[in-house]
């Protein structure tokens, strides 16, 4: 599954922007604001025939605070909660990819005689 992280310079954003809505509204980093806010911000999920409200949890608000990698849909939640452009907090740069199931068979390769 895809995650993202914030790059070094989006983290530093990240943490002003949390310590200013913290100052500003005197949460605490425990407070269901965040989740709730966050929520709104995403998709109705589909649950058979029922759509209910997307949510967040407070794990989730803690890995994208720790930046140890969210869902796409999340971080981005998280950003517009922050007031950031999630394009310009993101780490563009993805680590190669450890799913061998998309590597080149070796049929692919020849091997010298």
């Amino acid at each position: 599954m895809k995650t993202l992280k914030a790059s070094s310079e989006g983290l530093k954003k990240i943490n002003e922007a949390i310590e200013q809505i913290q100052t500003e509204k005197s949460l605490a980093l425990s407070n269901d604001y965040w989740v709730d806010e966050a929520s709104k911000f995403l998709p109705m999920d589909k649950i058979g025939k029922k759509e209910i409200s997307g949510s967040v949890s407070k794990p989730t608000w803690q890995r994208f605070r720790n930046n140890t990698g969210v869902k796409p849909k999340n971080f981005q939640a998280f950003c517009q909660v922050l007031g950031l452009n999630w394009e310009d907090i993101v780490d563009n740069i993805q680590p190669a990819s450890s799913d061998l199931k998309k590597a080149p068979t070796t049929s692919h390769f020849s091997i010298p005689k």
